[in-house]
Formats: C-alpha cells, structure tokens, sequence
C-alpha cells in the first residue's frame, strides 16, 4: 500500500485525515502544512530516534500520530502516542475506511454528527483516565459509531479489516538515577528529532513553571536541554501565590514570560468551543493566553504528575488507569493541532512503567526528599533540589492552574468564566437544538441526585465547615459539559466544513 498527499492550507496545520478504499492500495491523505509526508510515512509529532527513519511505531516516547505504509505490504499501520492524551478517531462507511487525528475533522469530512440527545459524551472522551484497558472504544454519533483508538498501533488492511496492536515499550527502572536518566536521554532524543533539519519545521522549546510540583520538576529536565523560555500566571489574585517567576530564577531561565489566567476571557476566536470540542471544559483554555508563544514549540507541562510522581499512588499501573477521573480533561488538541504545538507531559514519557516509578518514590535513598502530608512527590522535589532551588520555594500547596465548567448549574452561571462572544455563540447553539425535553430532565434529575454530595460539600467549604458527605465514585457526565462539548464541536465542524 501507498500514501498519495493532498496539501490543505486552510486546515490546522497538524492535522490530517486518511481514507482507503475497499480493495485499493492507495492510502489519500488529506494534511495541514506542518504534517511531515514522505513516500513510507508521515507523522505529526516527534520521538526519541531518528527522524529520518521514521520508527516511530516501535519508539519509546512518541507524541502525536501518524501512519507508516510500505509498497509491497497489504496494510498499514497507524499510530497513537505512548500515552492516552491524544487518539485516533476512525469510522467505515460506503466501503471506505476514514481515520483521523481530529474528531470534528472526521465528522465535517464524512457529513455525521454528535446526537444532541446522547448526555454521555464528557465520560466517553474523559474516559482515557481510566486507562488503555477501562476506557470507552466507541463514540455513539446521530446515525453511526466512531472508533476512538488510543495507546495502540492500528493495523488496517486493504480489505478494510483493522486490529488494534498494544504499545508494549519498556525500560528498566531501578533507582532515582536510573530514571533521571533516562528521561534526560529521552528528552534529549525527543529534542534532536523535534530540530531535524530534514523537517518542514523545525521546533522551538517552551516550558511552563509554577511553584507546584510538576511544572518545575518538567522545567528542571529540560533547562539543561536547551529549553530557555518559561510561561507562567502571575494574575489575577488567584495565581499570585503560585507564580513560577522565582523557580525559573532559580533553574537559570533567562526569557520568563508572565501571563494573566483570565486574559482567555478577551477572545473572539471561540477558543472554549475549540477546547470543549476535545472534552475539556474548562482546565486548559486559559493558557491559550500564550499561544503566540508557543507557536511551532514542543510544549512541556506537568500533566498527570500528581498520579505518576505521586508517592500515595499505591494503584500504581501499565495502563494510565488513575482510578479516580480527574474532572479536568487535560486536552486540548485542537487547539495544538491549529497553533502547530506538539504538547509534551514530561511526567507521561516514560508514564508506562509507573509500577516502578512509584517504587523509586518510596524507595529510602528518596526519604529525605519526602515532606509528608498529601502533597508529596519526592521525585519532582528531588530535580528540582538538585538544580539549587531552595526547599521552601516550592512544593507545599497545590494550587494548579484553570477551572472547570462543570459543576456550574446553569447555563447563565457559565457567563463569568467565558469570554462574551464564545457565550453568545453558546447561547445562539443552546437555542437552536432539538432535544426530547423528558429525556433531558430525568437526565438532569438523576445527574444532581447523584452528585448532590459534590455540591453541599462545595458549600460546606465556602462556608468554612469542616463537615462533609462522602461522594459517589460513579462518574456521571453534567448537563452543562454535554451542552458545550455538542456545542463545541457543533463550532469545530464549521470551521473544517469551510476549510475542506
């Protein structure tokens, strides 16, 4: 089988979508401008090998996706990173078989849509935190159902037959330098291939810093890397305390750029529907702030270091299975796909071998780096120590970045955390759907049921009480995050439908 490229221009720059016909050897993608398309392969992304090879099946650490197809062979293979952060979305119809790296990209492509009267949608794309063996496979749309394939090589022949083949990288990690190690030579790799200068882009490096745990130990490893641009809030109120201004002092950045977390709000791009589109509400849009920043940038951030760092995580797995799932979605790749940045989460590079991971965090050569309390991670604390920063710096409340649309009881409450044009448009949509209205109330009913225990201990806190109900460990997706996630992608598949 062989690729043929049809260039797209209006399109986001990493983004592409591959179709194959029924018995046809010939694989058409359609591609933004900073995909990399070569006779064997193409790829948006980078990894710890060579670029020129393009092994990025069998890497390590491999961010983004893309496909590898040889002429003589009978299939080919597409490819999901060596996490569940991003996924590939497939579908066949009419005797052809469409797989893409953006969901609204598929839909605008193959003319379906989200069923406006399916409330589960949050669960299923958040779903990836329950980790490669719990997660939801399969998006229900209007009139079909869409594969969501993730921490996998995809198999798919020409015959349309496809099978999911699991990522089975592995590394031995005994002790704290072992894996210090062994991040520090796979950034590095990761590093070399983002600045080949066989690329159509080469990539510049930015990191973000706080004074938590995970962003500064990410800075930490990529400083002596070349990495000398750090982003961080320092306003409004809210960010003050945790400002990484000091830390990236401290580990030698020289280009510090401090941003406001509410300045996303001045938008009119609709940046919450490009995020919600993905299944965030409301963690990530912030940065979006810096986007001219990290424009044709690795970015690196600290996600999903409160589980793999974490030194409590007795749960410790292979799958990314965090048990509990986490309310913020932690992705946004739309708007990575448009702004050309490939986002890296230092603590998910070698996240496959967290068994060991957490046995290095307990281990005793890590105690005098242990500080107890909930907020413990002797690993992080320890790259950062070891970099000069002084233990009282950082590292003593969490206080993470962002918020969430989804605990807000009505639509109207929505307003403070969304810039004017992005609400307006949310409102227009909210109009305009149909939707069987006793479906919607015993959904709305059973969801405020269920999670009335999430809302009184809100209050409590609010109240400085100290009493509080057990909450329910049964995830049940809220009203508000199914409008903006329709909504949301409602908008994306506009802006693909006027491209293509």
């Amino acid at each position: 089988m062989r690729f043929e490229y049809q260039k797209n221009e209006s399109i986001p720059s990493l983004s592409w979508l591959a179709e194959i016909s029924k018995r046809g050897r010939v694989i058409n993608i359609t591609h933004g401008t900073t995909v990399e398309c070569y006779e064997n392969f193409f790829v948006s992304g980078v990894w710890d090998g060579e670029f020129e090879k393009g092994e990025f099946d069998t890497a390590l650490s491999f961010h983004g996706t893309g496909g590898i197809a040889l002429e003589d062979s009978d299939f080919v293979t597409f490819v999901t990173p060596n996490h569940l952060q991003e996924s590939l979305y497939s579908l066949v119809q009419n005797d052809e078989f469409l797989i893409s790296n953006s969901l609204p990209f598929l839909l605008a492509y193959s003319g379906h849509q989200l069923d406006t009267n399916y409330y589960g949608y949050e669960y299923d794309l958040n779903s990836i935190f329950f980790g490669s063996k719990r997660c939801v496979k399969e998006l229900k749309l209007k009139n079909a159902i869409v594969q969501m394939h993730r921490y996998c090589n995809l198999k798919v022949s020409c015959n349309l037959l496809w099978e999911e083949i699991p990522k089975s990288a592995k590394v031995e990690l005994r002790t704290f330098n072992d894996y210090k190690l062994k991040m520090s030579e796979t950034l590095h790799k990761i590093i070399s291939n983002a600045s080949d200068a066989k690329r159509k882009c080469q990539y510049n490096l930015v990191t973000t810093v706080s004074k938590g745990y995970d962003a500064s130990a990410s800075s930490a490893l990529v400083h002596d890397l070349g990495c000398n641009t750090a982003l961080t809030f320092s306003s409004p109120e809210k960010y003050v305390n945790d400002s990484g201004v000091e830390i990236a002092q401290l580990l030698g950045y020289k280009n510090i750029i401090e941003g406001n977390g509410c300045a996303y709000m001045n938008n009119t791009a609709l940046w919450e529907a490009e995020s919600a589109s993905c299944g965030d509400v409301g963690c990530l849009v912030a940065f979006n702030t810096f986007e001219q920043v990290y424009k044709d940038s690795l970015l690196f951030l600290g996600l999903k270091g409160d589980s793999i760092w974490g030194k409590d995580e007795s749960l410790a797995n292979r799958n990314f299975d965090f048990i509990k799932m986490s309310i913020a979605a932690e992705q946004n790749p739309e708007h990575y796909l448009r702004n050309n940045t490939i986002a890296i989460s230092v603590p998910l590079i070698l996240g496959y071998e967290w068994p060991s991971i957490y046995e290095i965090n307990n281990s005793s050569e890590m105690e005098k780096y242990s500080v107890g309390g909930e907020y413990d991670r002797p690993i992080p604390r320890r790259l950062v120590e070891e970099k000069g920063v002084p233990r009282k710096a950082f590292g003593f409340k969490k206080h993470g970045a962002g918020f969430t649309y989804r605990f807000q009881p009505t639509l109207k409450s929505v307003k403070s955390k969304m810039s004017l044009t992005s609400y307006n448009s949310l409102l227009d949509y909210s109009k305009s759907i149909k939707r069987n209205r006793l479906k919607y109330y015993t959904y709305v009913c059973k969801y405020y049921m269920k999670n009335f225990p999430t809302y009184f201990n809100y209050v409590m806190h609010r109240l400085h009480s100290p009493f509080k109900i057990k909450c329910t460990s049964k995830y049940m997706s809220s009203p508000i995050a199914s409008l903006l996630i329709l909504w949301g992608m409602n908008e994306m598949i506009k802006r693909y439908k006027k491209a293509i």
